[in-house]
């Protein structure tokens, strides 16, 4: 009883509600798109890209310049070859043109950072929509797993700072109330540690 509610009552009314997110929407259409063909799916994706490298073409200063610069055509039928001749981006390339890689920020926008495991951790913006594709394609891959949406899960997360961080926010604590996730620390787990997160994920 316990997973239909989170599953068809409280999550569903959570993300349109309260974040106004269209995780929901996304996730039917990836399982719409799951059992395509190898073709629909080149074709779906060839489609995709192209309209993404329109708006960068139009929109964003620095793609603007890289694609004046190397004197790139773009069409839909070749776009995957088109799309080699950009320069891959790096780290570098992103912290030197950062103002020149967007168009605008406004409340839908929020900041993130990479990990900075390989050096000095790199900034960016991600919108709502992109939260809530990659929200979408979590509770989708971890359906393939065999975890359905609302059922409980134990995470172990080695980042102490992000189950810190997170617990500071009142919408990410109820999010996981709401979809039967707990999230244990592992990042300096004990011999004791193990054996009570064991216990608690029976108990879960």
């Amino acid at each position: 009883m316990e997973v239909y509610m989170r599953r068809n009552i409280f999550l569903p009314l959570y993300w349109k509600y309260i974040k106004h997110l269209k995780v929901l929407d996304y996730y039917k259409e990836l399982q719409a798109h799951q059992w395509n063909t190898l073709k629909e799916n080149r074709d779906f994706q060839r489609k995709k890209l192209f309209n993404m490298i329109q708006y960068v073409s139009q929109n964003i200063p620095y793609y603007q310049r890289v694609i004046q610069e190397y004197n790139i055509q773009f069409s839909e039928d070749t776009i995957f070859a088109d799309i080699k001749k950009l320069p891959l981006l790096t780290k570098d390339i992103i912290r030197k043109n950062f103002k020149q890689l967007y168009k605008f920020r406004d409340n839908t926008y929020y900041r993130n950072s990479s990990g900075g495991s390989t050096g000095e951790p790199v900034i960016f913006y991600q919108d709502k929509d992109y939260f809530a594709w990659n929200t979408a394609v979590k509770i989708f891959f971890n359906e393939w797993a065999g975890r359905k949406i609302g059922e409980s899960m134990v995470k172990l997360w080695g980042s102490l700072t992000d189950i810190l961080k997170s617990g500071q926010y009142f919408t990410e604590f109820l999010r996981r109330q709401l979809s039967g996730v707990t999230i244990l620390g592992s990042s300096r787990m004990t011999e004791k540690d193990k054996f009570k997160y064991v216990r608690r994920g029976l108990i879960i």
